[in-house]
C-alpha cells in the first residue's frame, strides 16, 4: 500500500477481469521483470475477436523469446473508449525486458500474426511497467 500513491495520479477505476490461463499464470506474468498489459476494445464482446486474441497468444507462448508468463479474459463490466461504450479483453503479459518484448514485435512471427489483434477491436492500449518499485 505503500507505493500507491507513487502509482496513482487519480481516482482509479476497478474493473474484473475473469482470466483464464493456467493457475499462476497471472501472478507470472506480474512478477517478471517487465509486465505488459494490452487492452483491447470491442463495440460488443465478440468470439472473433476472443479466437484471434487467443490464437496470438497461442503463438506468443510458443515462439516469443522472454516472454515469461501471460494472461488473458474478457473484463466483466462494460467499459468506456473514445466516449463510446462497449466491452474489453485485458491481457497481462511478463517479459524479462522492455527489450525482450519491443526484439519480438520485430520478428516475422509478430509481424505475420499482429493483424489478429488488430484486426476486430476498434481500439488497443498497451503499457508496460518495470517492477522495481
Amino acid at each position: 500500500m505503500k507505493h500507491m500513491p507513487i502509482l496513482l495520479s487519480g481516482k482509479p477505476t476497478v474493473y474484473h477481469a475473469d482470466m483464464s490461463a493456467p493457475e499462476g499464470a497471472l501472478k507470472g506474468a506480474l512478477g517478471a521483470p517487465v509486465t505488459e498489459v494490452v487492452t483491447l476494445y470491442f463495440a460488443d464482446k465478440s468470439e472473433k475477436g476472443e479466437k484471434d486474441a487467443r490464437q496470438f497468444t497461442d503463438m506468443l507462448t510458443k515462439e516469443a523469446d522472454g516472454l515469461v508468463a501471460l494472461d488473458l479474459g474478457w473484463i466483466q463490466e462494460e467499459v468506456e473508449y473514445e466516449g463510446a461504450k462497449g466491452r474489453a479483453m485485458f491481457a497481462v503479459m511478463g517479459w524479462t525486458s522492455v527489450d525482450a518484448h519491443m526484439a519480438f514485435r520485430g520478428s516475422e512471427s509478430f509481424k505475420n500474426n499482429v493483424h489478429l489483434l488488430r484486426d476486430e477491436p476498434k481500439g488497443i492500449e498497451m503499457h508496460h511497467y518495470t517492477n522495481q518499485l
